[in-house]
């Protein structure tokens, strides 16, 4: 593109060169070659020079971050939750409760994926979480809230980068690849899906992958389903069948056949179980199967996620908000 004073310098030199011609004494007038072609050329190539920046310019305009509303709200909502750390650079689940491992490593993750995937200006949140977050650790991995579910914060912390943490999942791993909520605790579907999700590739993962396959209580829990199709399509491990059968299911927990209704942040199932974050899972799930439809339904509710919103949604949703704007 050109600047106002490059303009300003081609029109001069044009107008020099076409000025008029010192007088002569000469009477005699030599004939000129036609110079017609030449303008010709010129000019065409000029057109489509034009042309060329024109359409150029039209791609950016079109493609440039700022016009996805998820990368715009992505950045809002990271911004937000920054602005949220406690003085010690801890996070909590909710206002006023108190400072834990798995909502410094949840909210940690998330802004780490939304500084990497839309560009979200954290500044020094995330080193801040990350120096208050190596207070937090305990013997096996990272506390939680409550029964202080240790293998899913230690499962965040190994998705926020955290040194040491994949090693200490691999070491709470049961021997039938599952895990529990803590080490030594019968596996459980929530635990052995984040647990997959933040492990490498390797026999660890495999083992995993093998346990959530042959676990039908997943299928049942919205958010849970999706996250877990996430996981065993990082590893490579899906079934055959199951991206169709998950396309239904998400069909299903729509609300309607748009895709327009229902609720986005908790969804009880059979059980009493409730398993908060459908809608992120469900987005980035539906980025995988192909179905474009069914993927920008899902994504334009997930652009409307308020920003305030409680720290764990949003640390959680960052995540995923991150996956699906990396460029």
């Amino acid at each position: 593109a050109l600047h106002e004073s490059d303009m300003g310098t081609a029109v001069a030199a044009l107008g020099a060169d076409q000025g008029p011609a010192a007088p002569t004494e000469t009477a005699v007038e030599t004939p000129s070659p036609p110079r017609e072609p030449r303008r010709g050329l010129s000019r065409f190539v000029a057109a489509a020079a034009l042309a060329l920046v024109a359409g150029l310019a039209t791609v950016w305009w079109t493609l440039r971050p700022g016009d996805d509303p998820l990368s715009s709200r992505c950045v809002a909502l990271a911004t937000a939750l920054a602005e949220r750390q406690r003085s010690d650079g801890g996070f909590s689940g909710i206002p006023h409760a108190p400072v834990t491992g798995w909502d410094t490593a949840q909210q940690l993750a998330g802004l780490r994926r939304a500084e990497a995937g839309c560009g979200a200006p954290v500044g020094d949140a995330a080193g801040r979480a990350s120096a208050r977050l190596t207070t937090l650790r305990v013997p096996g991995g990272w506390a939680g809230a409550g029964r202080a579910p240790l293998v899913v914060a230690t499962a965040w912390a190994a998705l926020a980068g955290m040194d040491g943490a994949v090693d200490d999942l691999r070491a709470a791993q049961n021997p039938d690849g599952s895990f529990g909520w803590a080490p030594g605790e019968p596996g459980h579907p929530y635990a052995t899906t984040h647990a997959l999700l933040a492990l490498p590739p390797g026999p660890a993962a495999s083992a995993a992958a093998g346990w959530i396959v042959a676990e039908p209580r997943i299928h049942d829990i919205a958010g849970l389903d999706e996250e877990a199709f996430v996981a065993l399509h990082r590893h490579g491990a899906l079934v055959p069948g199951a991206a169709a059968a998950l396309r239904e299911r998400i069909r299903a927990r729509c609300g309607d056949a748009a895709c327009t209704v229902g609720q986005d942040a908790e969804l009880p199932v059979p059980g009493g179980v409730v398993v908060t974050q459908w809608l992120p899972w469900a987005a980035l799930a539906t980025s995988l199967l192909g179905d474009d439809a069914l993927h920008a339904a899902v994504r334009a509710r997930l652009a409307a996620t308020e920003v305030s919103s409680p720290g764990f949604v949003l640390g959680e949703r960052l995540w995923v908000f991150g996956a699906l704007t990396t460029p």
